[in-house]
């Protein structure tokens, strides 16, 4: 009983020493919620917040807690949903104020009616500060909102600063960034994912925890200075569904890819050595005839898979890691917004822009390229000519020079970055319109000068191969790209606008590595492949040789 009566005591010793104002009680200049009410925030931090914590929070800096005064009238607003609202009135208290004593608004609305005026970022003084109520004639400076504009209240008592900062004794906070109060909020849609980030590079408030996912969709956490941290992303529906297609798709873009350039690469590689083996023994005459069992139009075909690879590893990658939850704040990807950038809706992430930009240059510039030559090869048998296919050497040549460009426009892009800018748009349009309009050029000429008909055996088979994956990269890629720049017009459809455009990217690939079983020759290499033929028929022809 005695221990019990001292306890009452010591909490009366405590509340009276607030209530009386000798010791630091509550604060309403640290109030840092934001609302829709702009005719009574000023557009600054404001002393209102939804009681429910539906995405308005009731927030407090340095280390104050929120404490609601019940004594105030709720007024309508509207929340991040558009919907109306009740806000109520709330005051921040030190970390230890007493939870039975009741809480009074002190102070006014806030307002940015200065004297002198004050520039973003800067600090100012009571003589700068307007108080004419004279029921609150106290001024205190709140802190500055997102943007650095400064604000003030008045209120009916000087402000306490004996003790003015209690973030040492503070576990979590609320807000997401040393920088500026934004309440950790956010919630996932089709393509556009929420990634939960604590940015205090200090290191005091680091780990994400105490996430709370609503049934609105929308999900809150703190942070904290102690872990672990919870997980980045919340892997609900929309999350899977943006995430796994992707994966599936690219993981058999990637596979097909690999057996198209291997399946063509091998049996190149072995009739180079051969010949190598039949020039040191003198044998002119077979080198000859070996030649030609290779097309070199094949080679083509791993030139234009190898962008198809590159782009497709980078989304297997990087959807793989959001699928296992990793997630790196300095490298990430359209489809993913921190608070960061959240209303960032006109560029693409610098290095994501960019590989797009020049994997999309190389297959449309190498299309031009295979399209010029099946023109060669049609008007030549239209003509009665004699055809030689391009050498080894012109081919690899034809597709580093136009790697190289297309690593020009990596470069171009990267540094450039702002797809607002005019002449970026007309970059963008020169080296999309330039090989598309070239291959509908040759397309139209080879059907208008009737070449088709002329080409018989494997001279045929060979120009309506290429064609079908002409006609595949026309139906898939183009038109996803005239998505993209319809994207950048309608911030409704951005980010659906992308993740379907790497869906694309994906089946265009697989379909594109399909119709190149069409082709008889490539066909039985990549058979030979997936069978493991090509290595028996690689050991026997060396066991003939010795």
């Amino acid at each position: 009983m005695k221990q019990q009566r001292q306890q009452q005591q010591q909490e009366n010793k405590e509340e009276n020493t607030y209530v009386n104002g000798n010791g630091n009680g509550c604060d309403e200049s640290k109030c840092v919620s934001t609302t829709s009410m702009f005719d009574i925030s000023n557009h600054s931090y404001t002393c209102y917040g939804e009681k429910e914590n539906h995405g308005t929070d009731m927030m407090c800096a340095d280390g104050y807690l929120p404490r609601t005064v019940d004594n105030e009238t709720t007024v309508s607003g509207l929340d991040i949903h558009g919907e109306v609202t009740s806000f109520q009135y709330f005051t921040c208290c030190p970390h230890d104020f007493p939870a039975k004593t009741n809480v009074t608004r002190h102070c006014s609305d806030p307002t940015t009616n200065f004297v002198e005026p004050v520039g973003i970022g800067q600090s100012t003084n009571s003589s700068n500060m307007i108080c004419e109520d004279e029921t609150h004639q106290f001024p205190r400076e709140m802190k500055s909102d997102l943007y650095g504009n400064p604000s003030y209240i008045c209120c009916d008592s000087e402000q306490d600063k004996t003790f003015g900062n209690y973030l040492n004794e503070t576990e979590c906070v609320p807000y997401f960034s040393q920088f500026e109060y934004r309440e950790g909020i956010s919630y996932n849609v089709y393509g556009n994912l929420g990634a939960m980030t604590c940015d205090f590079p200090d290191g005091s408030f680091q780990f994400r925890r105490n996430v709370v996912v609503g049934n609105d969709g929308y999900f809150n956490w703190d942070c904290c200075k102690t872990g672990p941290a919870t997980n980045p992303f919340v892997q609900d529906t929309t999350f899977k569904i943006t995430v796994y297609p992707q994966i599936v798709l690219s993981s058999i873009a990637v596979f097909s890819c690999l057996i198209v350039i291997v399946g063509l690469l091998l049996p190149l590689f072995s009739e180079q050595r051969q010949q190598g083996i039949q020039q040191t023994n003198s044998s002119r005459r077979n080198r000859g005839q070996n030649e030609q069992d290779y097309s070199t139009y094949n080679l083509y075909l791993v030139y234009l898979a190898f962008p198809d690879l590159i782009l497709n590893i980078y989304l297997l990658g990087m959807y793989g890691s959001y699928a296992n939850q990793k997630f790196n704040e300095n490298f990430y990807m359209v489809v993913v917004s921190t608070l960061f950038d959240a209303d960032n809706m006109s560029i693409l992430k610098a290095h994501e822009g960019s590989l797009i930009v020049a994997c999309s240059t190389a297959n449309l510039f190498l299309n031009a390229v295979v399209s010029y030559e099946v023109f060669i090869l049609l008007r030549n048998c239209h003509e009665t000519k004699i055809n030689n296919p391009p050498s080894l050497k012109k081919v690899s040549l034809q597709a580093i020079v136009v790697y190289a460009f297309a690593i020009c426009v990596f470069g171009i892009s990267f540094y450039t970055g702002d797809v607002d800018n005019v002449a970026t748009w007309c970059f963008f349009l020169v080296i999309y319109i330039l090989p598309i309009g070239f291959v509908v050029c040759i397309t139209v000429t080879i059907s208008l000068r009737g070449f088709m008909p002329s080409a018989t055996g494997k001279m045929k088979e060979l120009a309506w191969y290429f064609f079908r994956i002409v006609v595949v990269f026309c139906f898939l890629w183009i038109p996803a790209f005239f998505l993209l720049f319809l994207g950048q017009f309608n911030n409704d459809l951005f980010y659906r606008v992308y993740v379907v455009f790497f869906l694309v990217c994906a089946i265009e690939s697989i379909v594109s590595n399909c119709m190149v079983l069409t082709k008889s020759d490539v066909r039985k290499y990549v058979f030979d492949l997936i069978t493991l033929s090509c290595i028996r028929s690689t050991n026997s022809q060396q066991e003939n040789q010795y």
